[in-house]
C-alpha cells in the first residue's frame, strides 16, 4: 500500500507540473468547471493506470515498488504480462469515469484490495491479486 500511495503521488505531482507548465492548468486558485474537473480525473486516472501497467509488466516494478523491494509476478513465478497488470489496477482508476460516485469508488478499491490483502495470511495477495493472477514479492 506504501508503493501505491508513493506512486499516485509522484504520478499526480507530474501531472501538475505537466499541466501548469503547458498552461493547461491555472496556476493560480482559479476553480475548474465541472466539465474541466471530470476531463483531468479522467486524463488523471488513464496516465496512472498506463504508469502502473506498463511499469509493472516491463520491469516487475513501479518506482516506489523498487525503492520498497517488491515487485509483481504471476502466480506460477512468471514475469508479469501486460495483461495481468492492467487487469490488476484497472478498479483502482475505474471511479474516475463516474461522475460524482468516482472518488468515493478510488477511496474504496484500494482500501478493499487492502484489507483482502491482510486476511490472505500468509501470501497477502489482495482482491486485485486474485483477480489478475499475480503477486507481490520481494524482489
Amino acid at each position: 500500500m506504501g508503493a501505491y500511495i508513493l506512486d499516485l503521488l509522484a504520478v499526480n505531482v507530474a501531472l501538475v507540473v505537466i499541466g501548469v507548465r503547458s498552461g493547461l492548468v491555472s496556476s493560480t486558485a482559479e476553480v475548474m468547471s465541472q466539465d474541466q474537473a471530470y476531463i483531468a480525473g479522467v486524463v488523471s486516472s488513464v496516465v496512472a493506470l498506463l504508469y502502473f501497467a506498463l511499469l509493472e509488466a516491463a520491469f516487475g516494478q513501479t518506482v516506489a515498488k523498487r525503492m520498497l523491494g517488491i515487485r509483481v509476478i504471476m502466480v506460477d513465478g512468471t514475469r508479469a504480462t501486460l495483461r495481468a497488470t492492467s487487469t490488476r489496477r484497472v478498479l483502482f482508476f475505474a471511479g474516475m469515469l463516474v461522475p460524482l460516485v468516482g472518488v468515493l469508488f478510488n477511496f474504496a478499491v484500494p482500501l478493499a484490495a487492502l484489507i483482502t490483502a491482510i486476511q490472505d495470511e500468509p501470501v497477502g495477495r489482495g482482491f486485485h491479486d486474485r483477480w489478475a493472477g499475480t503477486t507481490v514479492i520481494e524482489a
